[in-house]
């Protein structure tokens, strides 16, 4: 026993952590071998891919098929064999829910967890959907690219202005002043 530890503490296992991921808020799946067999997944996960936990067990394009053609699958084989971190923000991805097509953006992450052989044991993939973060900011930068082109039409209309007061100034400094106008007959 660490020294650390109380004697009233409970003994940490895999079912604890099991138990920690699934009430994370935050999607979580774990995958197994390179053919992407789900694991586990929370509730989070389950509701990002618009599925049940009949999913869990089954590898993940026989599960989400809807993911063929996209980059998820291709990552996670690299991720397998190279036993490195892949993380990704705002990347989109196509998924079916409630049985309509959607596209919505995530940040996500692929761990792969290395057992003592230096081999990969699982990935461990973390989400968070920030479909409504991007849109803002599209939003944000619309509405600059607007302000920008207002700030250009604005001097160039001064400019205008300015040139035309200019024009005026010239041709009033050439107009006869009163004292000169009149020609005595």
């Amino acid at each position: 026993m660490n020294s650390k530890e109380s004697p009233n503490m409970i003994p940490f296992s895999s079912d604890l952590v099991i138990q920690a991921l699934a009430s994370s808020p935050s999607p979580t799946a774990i995958y197994s071998s390179e053919n992407m067999i789900i694991r586990f997944a929370n509730e989070g996960m389950l509701e990002v891919w618009g599925k049940d936990a009949s999913v869990i067990g089954k590898p993940l394009i026989e599960a989400i098929p809807e993911l063929e053609g996209q980059p998820f699958l291709e990552l996670l084989q690299e991720v397998w064999r190279a036993g490195k971190t892949y993380s990704v923000s705002s990347a989109p991805a196509k998924l079916i829910k409630n049985g309509k097509e959607a596209l919505d953006y995530f940040d996500y992450e692929y761990r792969a967890l290395i057992d003592e052989n230096n081999k990969t044991w699982c990935i461990l993939n973390t989400a968070l959907e920030v479909t409504s973060r991007r849109e803002f900011l599209e939003q944000i930068k619309h509405k600059e690219e607007r302000e920008q082109a207002l700030n250009e039409e604005m001097a160039a209309t001064l400019e205008e202005l300015t040139s035309t007061n200019e024009s005026s100034t010239d041709i009033s400094s050439n107009w006869p002043t009163a004292g000169n106008t009149f020609v005595q007959l």
